[in-house]
């Protein structure tokens, strides 16, 4: 009798212990979620026991869909649309035998007020040198009463200011989180322009045998100090204003002062998963934020076209991290895309500011279209269209978005012959449309491998690299032709050599840039206009300051690429004798512009399309 007893206060005991040790861990965000963003979900997990199975009840009345109110996951994540106290029960079995039951409640708490900058303008624009103050709560905005001194706390980004306001009077993205006593937090953003400042993000140039070109301002400059000695692709990035952020060549991602990023975990000191001899070997994107600055950043990777192992992958760098120099957050992750060409391109959605990633699987005739969101990477229609890449050779060569949008282009070189196709491409959608503009370039070698479009759009050009016995070649084409054959009679041979060409890649000063290897030059080419067919080229374009080209230059998203703006004037009609329409553009955009013409021996007009007629053949227009 007494053993039976002692078994049992054993039993009781061990059962006891068992539910004080179960707890009910609750990480995640305790809020409610932000307008207009998805939210961050709750997450629970049950600890102190080994379960086998899991039933979750979250207990939450204001949750659009019954189903979402339970789960069967370890550990499972639940979404509040609204403050208050919730219950949250599981229940389940245990692996040793045995059932268990634990609760417990949690608190979801509001928000501080909701603010938009400018009644929830993406951009200002404010003209050089004038100070703009910025303030979440700005009376001329905000409809409500701000938070009580002290409530709450304000930190800026990327001043890193701690202040309700701040004054600026540069451009650049500016945002401030504003937090509760409860570590609520609500954010927006704000992107400052100055009047007649392009933005720089595509401002810094690293490629080559330690190359570079600094793009600041818009007129061109060698940079000397580069780290990066790669045959073929690389990547960067700047913020706004032009300064650099970092930049890449696949393998290593080097910050502003030319260091190797650290990673936030020390220990990790693996290398990207790029090759050196891939031809868009990476490209960094940014993430997307729901109301703040971009501070994530995507850097893609493909594989050479002769390894083994050919998958697009990304490593992820948060700009916040180590001082503001930029720390990796993790690598090489998989997105579940292998058997990859070389091929890698992005454009922005200006739907929603997402941004497409666009590649292409070598052995068939698919697309591969990746969407980059504020929630992270996500699949899009990928079609299977056009010629297929079915040769190793054939998974070579660039892949382009036009920067105005619109149309995407991929080169096929040979052998046996090298083809480009163009298509229409929805920047809003991701629509891919065939057919395909197909033009022939010939038999290979030369072989296809640069490509890049006009500012407009309109024309295309295309680069096929020589060997020791035949010359390198570029082209140009007229697309606005309505059919491959129409498109074809277009062509005009641009430059013909023995030097070896390389990449194509639009710069922030207007002109296309083509790389030649191990050349101290780049060839640059000035685009024609509207329906002129002469072509500024220079094989000797831009000098490297002793520093050496080789196949491949910068990778960008092409929408960030700005050209240098301001006004300038175009007429229409002009025929002698006959009224001349002038036409100027906005010199402000979307400040009001005020024009002051002077049309030559007449007085000074103020509207920004006049008319004129002339009497003689030459005269001097001037724009104030």
């Amino acid at each position: 009798m007494i053993r039976k007893i002692y078994f049992t206060l054993l039993f009781w005991m061990a059962c006891w212990g068992i539910a004080e040790a179960q707890t009910i861990k609750v990480t995640g965000r305790k809020c409610e979620p932000e307008q207009g963003c998805n939210g961050d979900s709750t997450r629970f997990e049950l600890t102190g026991v080994t379960a086998s199975s899991w039933n979750w009840t979250f207990q939450d009345p204001n949750s659009p869909d019954p189903q979402a109110n339970r789960s069967m996951k370890a550990k499972p994540a639940h979404l509040y649309l609204q403050p208050g106290s919730y219950n949250v029960k599981v229940t389940g079995n245990l692996r040793a035998g045995g059932t268990y039951s634990k609760d417990t409640t949690i608190r979801i708490s509001a928000l501080p007020p909701a603010f938009e900058f400018f009644q929830g303008k993406e951009d200002t624009t404010i003209c050089k040198d004038n100070p703009l103050v910025l303030d979440p709560y700005d009376s001329k905005s905000f409809q409500g009463t701000p938070p009580a001194e002290g409530t709450v706390k304000y930190l800026w980004y990327p001043t890193g200011d701690t202040t309700r306001t701040i004054t600026v009077t540069e451009k650049g993205c500016y945002s401030v989180e504003v937090m509760n006593a409860d570590s609520c937090t609500v954010t927006d953003r704000i992107n400052v322009k100055i009047c007649g400042e392009s933005d720089q993000q595509a401002s810094k140039w690293y490629f080559g045998s330690n190359a570079g070109i600094n793009f600041e301002g818009g007129q061109p400059s060698a940079i000397t100090d580069g780290k990066i000695n790669t045959p073929e692709g690389t990547s960067s990035i700047s913020n706004r204003k032009g300064d650099l952020l970092f930049y890449t060549d696949g393998i290593t991602i080097y910050d502003a002062e030319g260091n190797p990023m650290p990673s936030r975990d020390p220990s990790d000191t693996t290398s990207l998963n790029g090759s050196r001899g891939s031809t868009q070997a990476a490209l960094i994107v940014p993430q997307p934020s729901c109301r703040g600055c971009e501070t994530i950043y995507y850097v893609f990777t493909t594989r050479d076209v002769n390894d083994s192992i050919r998958c697009l992958e990304y490593t992820r760098v948060d700009m916040r991290g180590n001082g503001g120099k930029g720390i990796i957050l993790d690598k090489n992750n998989q997105t579940g895309e292998c058997n990859v060409s070389e091929r890698l391109t992005s454009i922005q959605n200006p739907a929603d500011s997402s941004y497409w990633v666009l590649s292409h699987e070598n052995g068939t005739s698919k697309f591969i279209l990746k969407r980059l969101t504020k929630s992270g990477l996500e699949d899009a229609n990928s079609p299977s269209i056009g010629l297929p890449h079915t040769t190793k050779y054939q998974g070579e060569g660039q892949i382009k978005f036009a920067t105005s949008g619109g149309k995407m282009g991929v080169v096929i070189p040979g052998p046996a012959r090298n083809y480009v196709e163009i298509y229409n491409f929805n920047d809003s959608t991701g629509a891919i449309t065939p057919p395909p503009i197909t033009l022939d370039l010939g038999p290979a070698p030369p072989s296809a491998y640069g490509l890049e479009f006009s500012p407009d759009g309109e024309k295309v050009y295309v680069s096929l690299r020589g060997n020791d016995s035949t010359e390198s070649v570029l082209y140009q084409y007229d697309l606005t032709g309505a059919d491959s054959t129409t498109i074809a009679s277009t062509r005009i041979e641009v430059a013909r050599s023995e030097k070896e060409f390389g990449a194509l890649q639009y710069a922030p000063d207007g002109k296309i840039y083509m790389a030649i290897k191990d050349s101290e030059y780049l060839g640059v080419i000035t685009p024609s206009s509207g329906d002129s067919t002469e072509v500024d080229f220079q094989l000797d374009g831009f000098y490297l300051a002793g520093k050496r080209s080789q196949l491949g230059l910068p990778n960008f998203v092409q929408s960030i690429i700005e050209p240098p703006s301001g006004p300038g004037i175009s007429a229409e009609d002009v025929c002698f004798g006959e009224p001349v329409e002038l036409t100027t553009g906005a010199i402000c955009d979307p400040l009001k512009d005020k024009y002051e013409w002077d049309l030559g021996m007449v007085r000074p007009r103020e509207p920004s399309s006049p008319r004129r007629t002339y009497t003689r053949l030459r005269e001097r227009i001037r724009l104030r």
